[in-house]
């Protein structure tokens, strides 16, 4: 059916005959493909399907992500344990270990599946049969565990090949399957010629991930903090970006060398809760050598829950201007090294910053002062957390200023 237009008064009579003609009902009858938006989704000749990869809402089950220790350790992704030197991160990988072959709890975490571990020890392979013994006999284990150490291998096709190896025997010699690889530590692991270089930060967390993937399992990376133990993982912030999750032992070191304070605690999960998990003491466990010789080792000991540090953000506005950098530093930032004689950090445009700390922060002002009322408030609550060292501020020549997190 044609259209004629014969004047602007009758066109919607002829729009609607046109409809309700059968010419209609046979042209959509004599189309057989998809329909190109809307309805069912359904072609005449069948169901449509999505390409392979790609999932639906509906499509997959309503659930967290697997926890191989509840709040604790993923199932699969890539997780890194960070912390100072001689805060104890690698007697807490061992006694991980442990906990994951024997299926007793961690910090009174359940272990959701006893599996095996692989442990690259970079650092420390001379005393690891030590460390195991004394993480066992702490918790009255004797028999032996599926708990393997190794040197750095070179990594690529033929170690994943090993890989396959490892789980084969882990099966028949353990009934359970390779779930956990360890690696420690990252710097004696990989030839970086830049740790805070992030290009080389994830490539390497690449490899990491790939091993992990291919055993569809855990990997774990030990990770050493920088001199300022408030930034995390040494280096590249790359490192923190790439991590499903984060643990952190911490520590107060004091200069003689001596260790107090220690404790655990959860720095970033993709699908769960952040926050302290316990303290800890490393105490010392009797052992000996096959021919009878005492010696003395180190086990995990949980003692209390961690009381969470008290907030430095105390204001409302400082607390607003917190989130402002939480939403704008991922969106909107840039990897910069603000001194010359520091690290590269993710700095974002102060500007930025003050117009979604606005969107959020309330102020008590005539509208026509609302601005400046705003500005003045975003200025203040700067100030205070840089007084705090809680953000880093610089102020370009060309007038312009950035932030980032301390």
């Amino acid at each position: 059916m044609v259209l004629v237009m014969t004047s602007p008064e009758d066109w919607k009579e002829q729009a609607e005959a046109a409809w309700e003609s059968p010419g209609w009902t046979e042209a959509a009858q004599e189309h057989k493909g998809p329909r190109p938006y809307g309805g069912n989704g359904k072609a005449e000749s069948g169901e449509i399907s999505l390409p392979a990869g790609i999932i639906c809402d509906g499509g997959a089950a309503t659930a967290p992500r697997p926890k191989l220790i509840d709040g604790l350790l993923s199932t699969t992704g890539l997780v890194f344990l960070g912390g100072q030197g001689s805060a104890g991160k690698t007697f807490i990988a061992v006694a991980m270990a442990v906990a994951l072959a024997t299926g007793e709890p961690f910090f009174g975490r359940a272990v959701n599946e006893k599996v095996g571990t692989l442990i690259i020890a970079a650092e420390g392979r001379e005393d690891m049969q030590a460390r195991i013994a004394a993480a066992k006999k702490h918790i009255n284990i004797e028999n032996d565990l599926p708990i393997l150490w190794m040197a750095v291998p070179e990594f690529g096709a033929a170690f994943l090949k090993d890989l396959d190896q490892v789980n084969a025997w882990m099966k028949i010699q353990h009934d359970v399957r390779l779930g956990a690889i360890m690696l420690d530590t990252v710097s004696a692991s990989f030839a970086l010629a830049d740790e805070a270089d992030n290009a080389e930060a994830a490539k390497a967390c690449k490899v990491l991930r790939q091993m992990g993937d291919h055993i569809s399992g855990v990997m774990v990376a030990v990770h050493h903090y920088g001199k300022d133990v408030t930034r995390g993982l040494r280096g590249a912030s790359a490192w923190s970006f790439n991590a499903d999750m984060a643990i952190a032992v911490n520590a107060d070191i004091a200069p003689d060398g001596t260790v107090s304070g220690r404790s655990l605690a959860v720095t970033k999960d993709r699908g769960g809760v952040q926050g302290p998990v316990s303290a800890f003491e490393l105490v010392p466990v009797e052992l000996t050598t096959d021919d009878g010789t005492p010696f003395t080792n180190l086990a995990v000991a949980p003692t209390a829950t961690a009381t969470p540090a008290a907030s430095k953000w105390t204001s409302n506005a400082m607390r607003n201007l917190k989130r402002a950098l939480e939403i704008t530093l991922p969106a909107h930032g840039r990897e910069e090294m603000p001194y010359a004689d520091g690290s590269v950090v993710r700095v974002v445009d102060s500007e930025i910053v003050e117009a979604e700390f606005a969107r959020t922060n309330i102020v008590n002002s005539e509208p026509e002062k609302m601005q400046h009322a705003q500005h003045v408030a975003y200025t203040r609550a700067l100030k205070s957390a840089q007084d705090r060292q809680l953000v880093g501020v610089k102020n370009n020549p060309d007038g312009s200023q950035i932030v980032w997190l301390g």
